[in-house]
């Protein structure tokens, strides 16, 4: 399994059309990499897709940098995760 900063790194490779090993945890999303918010919509739901989750993308305006987005993604996606566990527990107790 990736950890999340290698997913969300390449993401932003791809639709930053850059090298992955070029992007720091300091970048700012738009100042320093020109990323849209769209494409930061995109790399959200990418994840999504590819967690099998559903992420609260509204908090996206809270995120800056390439670091920010990385802590995000996986503090959202482990809680996503979580609830979809205790929601299988629950069915089967």
């Amino acid at each position: 399994m990736k950890s999340m900063s290698t997913v969300v790194r390449a993401l932003l490779a791809h639709h930053l059309d850059r090298n992955a090993a070029t992007l720091r945890d300091g970048h700012h999303l738009a100042r320093d990499l020109d990323l849209t918010p769209l494409e930061l919509v995109t790399v959200a739901l990418d994840v999504e897709q590819m967690e099998g989750v559903q992420l609260p993308i509204e908090r996206l305006a809270e995120v800056s940098t390439v670091g920010d987005l990385i802590r995000y993604l996986a503090r959202e996606v482990n809680a996503a995760r979580g609830f979809r566990v205790a929601r299988s527990l629950r069915r089967v107790a």
